[in-house]
């Protein structure tokens, strides 16, 4: 499976248009759609989490792989040292966020404004 660079929403069908799952539950959670018919919509809402899952695990392997020099005493990131910059807090706290991410149910930790990797 390749690694997309934005997380996929889960989308289906529902009543002749795309839906997403807020929409579905939200109407769920008003009374307009039966218990029976969530639970099945909510079953494969799983499984195709569980697919997506292994490219989520994948990316955010990427992501700290990408980011593992930057923790180096010696890194460099576009001429300036890293050790002695703020901009090393906020790596380290993206790459935190990136390990605590959930890979089901949270959008993608956002990288800093400043990180430009062209290779990702």
């Amino acid at each position: 499976m390749m690694v997309t660079t934005e997380k996929e929403p889960y989308r289906f069908y529902f009543q002749g248009e795309v839906t997403d799952w807020h929409r579905f539950k939200a109407a769920y959670d008003a009374g307009n759609i039966s218990d029976e018919l969530y639970y099945e919509r909510l079953a494969l809402r799983q499984t195709w989490l569980d697919g997506h899952e292994v490219n989520e695990r994948a990316w955010a392997r990427a992501e700290l792989a990408a980011t593992d020099f930057m923790e180096l005493p010696t890194a460099t990131y576009q001429g300036e040292r890293l050790v002695t910059s703020p901009k090393l807090a906020e790596m380290l706290a993206y790459r935190e966020a990136v390990r605590r991410y959930d890979l089901r149910e949270e959008s993608r930790p956002l990288r800093p404004a400043w990180f430009v990797d062209a290779s990702l």
